[in-house]
C-alpha cells in the first residue's frame, strides 16, 4: 500500500499521505536532535506542518498560512486570508480566536495549496493558494449548505484526491446548535458545483478526528462519525466508505453504538486505518481497537475482531509501519500494536506522548503536553524528552528534508541531527 509522495514534496498532507501512514524517511538517522531553528507566528498552530519545494507550511488560528525556508527557516512569503472568528461570537467552542484548524493539503502537481479559514462574519471559505508566492488563485464558500455556518467546525484535515478537495466537518466543543457531521468536495480548478454528503443523523454525528478522510488506491474515502442524535440506528459512532463522488456505499458500527451514542464515548474521535490484507482499524474515546474488512465493512457488528488498545481515550490518528500499529492514547501515551492476519496484539506500552505519532530517523516522535517524546519503534522505550514553548490539542509533527517540524503553540521549531 504505496503511501510516499514525490522527493519534491515530501509531506504535502496530513500524516503525509491521503492513507495517512505518517511514517516518514529513514535518512538521516535522527538518535540525536538539536533545535536548528525557531519562527514565530501569529496564532496557534492546530494545523499540523506540511512540506514541498524545499518550504515548510504553516496556517494559523489567525487565518494565515505561512512559508518556511526548510533549511535556515527564512520567510519565503505570508498570506493572511481573513479575520478569523472570536469565541464571543460562537454559541460554544473553546478555540479563540478560531480561523483555520483543519490541516491543508497541498497538490505538487498542480504546485496548490488548499486550506479553509473560518471566517468573519462567521463563514468558511476554501482558497487555493499558488504554492510558489502565496497568491490566491481562487476562494469560494465550502460551508454545508442549508445549515447554520457558526455551528459547524473544519476540524479534520482536508484531502486531495482525484482532481478534488474534500473538506470535512463537525461541530464545536460542547456540541452546541443544529449541525451536522459533512463531506464536501470542490474541483482542484475551483470551477463548477460542490459536491456534498450528509451523516444521516438528526443531529450531531460530526467527522472532526485530525487526520480527516483516508482514501483508498480507487480514491474510495473512509470517515469516522462521533456520536448523534436521531430514532434507530443513525450512523453515530460508525466508519462510513465514500465513492469519490461522495455517494455512500458501505459503513460498519459497533453493536453497542447506541451506548456510546448516550454516552458520548466517540468512535470518531481517531482516524480510520486502512492496513495491510484488506483490514480496517478503528478505535475512539473507550480505548477499544476494532478490525475491520475494508472491502465490505459488515454494518453493525461487523467487525472481525476488537480488544481494549488504551487505558485512555484515543484522539487523533495512527501511525503505521508493519506489522506495527501506533495508537495515541490521550493523556496517556501510545500503544503499540502488532497486527496480524485477522487480530492484533499489544506489543508494548509507553506513558509518554499521547498525540497522533510519526515515525522517522528510525524513531517515533509524539507530542505530549508541552514535551515531545522521542521512542522505540521495538520496545517503547523513551530515549529522549524535548521541551516544547507550547501545543495545541492534538498537535502533531511532519517529517522531511532531514529534519523534524514541529507545532509548537504560536512558533514553529525545525529540529535536525545533533552535531557531535
Amino acid at each position: 500500500m504505496p503511501d510516499a509522495p514525490p522527493d519534491d514534496a515530501p509531506w504535502p498532507a496530513f500524516l503525509r499521505g491521503a492513507a495517512r501512514f505518517g511514517v516518514g524517511p529513514t535518512n538521516p538517522a535522527l538518535d540525536s536532535v538539536e533545535r536548528k531553528w525557531s519562527v514565530p507566528v501569529d496564532g496557534l498552530l492546530y494545523a499540523a506542518p506540511l512540506l514541498a519545494a524545499g518550504r515548510v507550511f504553516a496556517a494559523t488560528e489567525s487565518d494565515t498560512v505561512y512559508a518556511f525556508d526548510a533549511a535556515t527557516g527564512g520567510l519565503a512569503w505570508q498570506r493572511h486570508l481573513a479575520d478569523p472568528m472570536r469565541g464571543s461570537q460562537l454559541p460554544c467552542g473553546n478555540i479563540d480566536p478560531t480561523g483555520i484548524t483543519g490541516t491543508p493539503v497541498i497538490d505538487p502537481a498542480g504546485s496548490t495549496l488548499y486550506v479553509v479559514a473560518f471566517a468573519q462574519p462567521g463563514r468558511h471559505l476554501l482558497f487555493a493558494l499558488d504554492l510558489a508566492t502565496g497568491a490566491v488563485r481562487w476562494q469560494r464558500g465550502i460551508d454545508p449548505p442549508s445549515l447554520r455556518p457558526l455551528v459547524h467546525q473544519q476540524r479534520s484535515a482536508l484531502t486531495f484526491s482525484g482532481g478534488r478537495v474534500y473538506v470535512p466537518f463537525g461541530g464545536l466543543f460542547g456540541d452546541c446548535g443544529d449541525y451536522r457531521g459533512w463531506v464536501l468536495a470542490s474541483p482542484g480548478d475551483g470551477q463548477g458545483g460542490l459536491l456534498s454528503y450528509q451523516v444521516k443523523s438528526s443531529r450531531e454525528g460530526g467527522i472532526w478526528a485530525p487526520g480527516g478522510a483516508v482514501t483508498d488506491p480507487s480514491g474510495n474515502l473512509y470517515v469516522a462519525v462521533g456520536n448523534a442524535e436521531g430514532q434507530g440506528f443513525n450512523y453515530g459512532n460508525s466508519v462510513i466508505r465514500l465513492t469519490p463522488d461522495l455517494q455512500e456505499a458501505a459503513y460498519w458500527a459497533p453493536s453497542n453504538w447506541a451506548a456510546l451514542n448516550a454516552s458520548d464515548t466517540d468512535v470518531g474521535s481517531i482516524t480510520p486505518a486502512l492496513l495491510e490484507d484488506g483490514l480496517l482499524f478503528q478505535a475512539g474515546k473507550a480505548g477499544t481497537g476494532y478490525l475491520v474488512r475494508s472491502d465490505r465493512l459488515g454494518g453493525v457488528g461487523g467487525e472481525v475482531f476488537s480488544a481494549p488498545v488504551c487505558n485512555g481515550l484515543d484522539y487523533g490518528a495512527v501511525a503505521y509501519a508493519p506489522p506495527f500499529l501506533y495508537v495515541p492514547c490521550r493523556n496517556v501515551g501510545v500503544t503499540a500494536l502488532r497486527v496480524g492476519a485477522d487480530r492484533f496484539d499489544v506489543a508494548w506500552k509507553v506513558d509518554g506522548g499521547g498525540n497522533t505519532p510519526v515515525v522517522a530517523g528510525g524513531w517515533l516522535w509524539t507530542i505530549g503536553g508541552r514535551t515531545l517524546f522521542q521512542v522505540a519503534l521495538d520496545s517503547g522505550a523513551i530515549r529522549s524528552r524535548i521541551a516544547l514553548p507550547g501545543a495545541a490539542s492534538f498537535a502533531t509533527i511532519a517529517a522531511g528534508y532531514g529534519r523534524l517540524y514541529v507545532p509548537a503553540g504560536s512558533q514553529l521549531l525545525a529540529l535536525g541531527p545533533a552535531q557531535s
